[in-house]
């Protein structure tokens, strides 16, 4: 017995042979891990494509909105509404009470709108983020001090990122109502 070998009791030579993971498990959980990447990604392009959208699409209709409620206010403060009746314009011109604002401009140059009072300087009335693409006017007569002036505005965002491309055409009238 004195060739006899001591094993520990506890040492289990088949159990050690276990430890660790596999190439076939390690090649599994590799693959696991590399679709959910990828869907969590896809997730993440999608959330940046809305926000892209819902940015562009909001500057836009709030540039629209800021031309027309100018517009619509001018025309009805104004003493006259200064253009042929039915020809469509790129300027709307008015005549107004006061003589400091008189006349009274609104039209489109280098891809912007600009409201010019009297002898004052012109004033953008967009800003470089939006380019308005189309800004035209017609005057529209029913009688004597109620004329109506017809509004075409086409506004795109100023942006090379075609994810950001958002455009929008509105008519829009609104009516002088005075002696």
């Amino acid at each position: 017995m004195k060739n006899q070998i001591r094993v520990n009791p506890r040492f289990d030579p088949r159990k050690s042979a276990n430890k660790g993971f596999s190439l076939i498990e390690i090649l599994i959980y590799t693959a696991i891990i590399g679709v959910v990447g990828m869907l969590l990604n896809g997730i993440l392009l999608a959330l940046v494509r809305i926000q892209n959208n819902q940015v562009s699409s909001t500057e836009v209709n709030q540039q629209i909105n800021f031309v027309i409620q100018n517009v619509q206010r001018l025309v009805r403060s104004s003493s006259a509404i200064s253009m042929a009746n039915n020809t469509p314009g790129n300027t709307l011109t008015l005549a107004m009470s006061d003589p400091n604002k008189n006349p009274t401009l609104i039209y489109l140059s280098e891809s912007k709108a600009y409201l010019k009072e009297g002898s004052s300087s012109a004033v953008p009335l967009t800003t470089p983020d939006v380019n308005v693409t189309q800004l035209q006017f017609t005057k529209l007569s029913a009688y004597a001090g109620h004329d109506t002036v017809n509004l075409t505005i086409g506004v795109s965002y100023n942006s090379q990122n075609q994810q950001k491309m958002f455009s929008k055409t509105i008519n829009y009238s609104t009516a002088r109502i005075g002696p």
